[in-house]
């Protein structure tokens, strides 16, 4: 008992000797002896959503190992820790606050649904700890929240290019109808409400509107009520899992008609793998279709993900995909400009300053503005080119709209 005192004593005495050094135990944040930054995701890690949060997770994880392994930022490592918005007692909000109070996060990313996006957000202005949301509704960017952002593009800013694709790319007619079949979170709602009146005042006719509920795993009654009412077109965000069903039971009807995915809810892996010609994806990001491709974006986003063993194109183009990796970098970027430690209102006045360019892989700039908390400006369309058997663009670089 004495000896193993003794060794108790002189392991103590080695820690507090070495704290200058290294620091002894786990690290809480930016406070921490080793002097890391520490970013939350608060995600559906867990049930059956559960695709998303991983997938971004994923995408988070290789964007901190990239940003590590190049020297970390400012001389500091980024440390990574996390929170199951979907685990038993636990929602979006009571995760964020377990983040803020036990892990002393500066941000946090993740919020796969816009509704669990706006539990968080009264919280994060509250605390003043900035969020970075994968799926936003509009409200929540305008007027701009100080502490609530945007990780992808959001489906108001699509319709303009959803418009265009209708009338330039596909050319309906005027007189043709279309159907709508969507999900329950507030952000789609309102894109499904915005895209009716735009194509009922461009002189579309409207036969369906059908909504699954995001949890759901069978929508084989929505889908009928869609196939039923012989649409022209059929605008789409239900999960993903809900494309495939759609596409054979319209084939199945005999109608070709095309079917427009917004806010890349097919996905790469989508299109991929249901082959249909007729099926439209429009995404911020391009899809990587050459690993091997030179192009600066292409290139950090392939080495960061190689560097945690995903190598695949299917892995590349995950559900999440391309812009769950760039929110997390450019909040780590933003860390640059901001300093050690960094948190607050000076970290979200650091990523309202953030310009990045992405070649390969985005159009335009990336990075948020004080004016607005979406960090793309551009949008691309892929479909499936039966003679290349890939995902192909069919349009790109087309400016995304206002969100007023």
């Amino acid at each position: 008992m004495a000896s193993n005192k003794r060794l108790i004593s002189l392991l103590g005495m080695i820690c507090v000797l070495s704290i200058g050094l290294v620091g002894c135990g786990s690290s809480s944040g930016g406070g921490s002896a080793k002097g890391e930054y520490t970013i939350g995701v608060d995600d559906v890690l867990s049930g059956p959503l559960a695709s998303y949060g991983q997938s971004f997770l994923t995408n988070a994880r290789a964007a901190v190992k990239y940003v590590n392994g190049h020297g970390g930022v400012n001389g500091h490592d980024v440390k990574l820790v996390t929170a199951d918005s979907a685990a038993t007692g636990q929602n979006a909000a009571s995760a964020a606050q377990q983040l803020i109070s036990t892990q002393h996060v500066s941000a946090i990313l993740g919020f796969t649904l816009s509704d669990d996006c706006a539990a968080v957000s009264t919280l994060a202005n509250a605390r003043k700890v900035p969020i970075v949301c994968t799926s936003t509704s509009s409200d929540l960017l305008k007027p701009v929240k100080p502490y609530t952002f945007a990780g992808n593009d959001v489906e108001l800013q699509e319709i303009p290019g959803t418009m265009e694709l209708v009338t330039e790319t596909l050319k309906l007619p005027k007189g043709s109808r279309f159907a709508i079949l969507d999900s329950t979170p507030l952000g789609v709602q309102l894109w499904a409400k915005q895209l009716t009146a735009k194509l009922k005042a461009a002189g579309y006719t409207s036969v369906a509107h059908e909504t699954i509920p995001v949890t759901s795993v069978n929508g084989a009654t929505q889908i009928a009520k869609v196939v039923s009412s012989k649409p022209d077109v059929v605008f789409a965000e239900p999960v993903a899992s809900q494309y495939l069903p759609l596409i054979k039971a319209l084939r199945a009807a005999h109608n070709n008609a095309p079917v427009v995915a917004a806010h890349n809810g097919v996905g790469y892996q989508g299109v991929a793998s249901i082959k249909d010609p007729n099926l439209y994806s429009l995404t911020p990001t391009q899809y990587i279709t050459d690993a091997s491709s030179t192009q600066a974006g292409t290139a950090m986003y392939v080495a960061g993900m190689k560097s945690i063993g995903q190598t695949t194109l299917s892995q590349l183009n995950s559900t999440i995909g391309a812009p769950g990796f760039l929110s997390t970098y450019g909040v780590i970027q933003s860390f640059k400009s901001c300093g050690y430690p960094c948190d607050g209102q000076k970290l979200a006045s650091a990523m309202e300053k953030l310009q990045l360019t992405f070649p390969g892989l985005v159009s335009g700039n990336y990075g948020w503005s004080s004016q607005l908390h979406s960090p793309y400006t551009r949008l691309f369309v892929y479909a499936w080119d039966p003679a290349s058997k890939a995902p192909k663009p069919v349009g790109s670089g087309i400016d995304l709209g206002k969100l007023g």
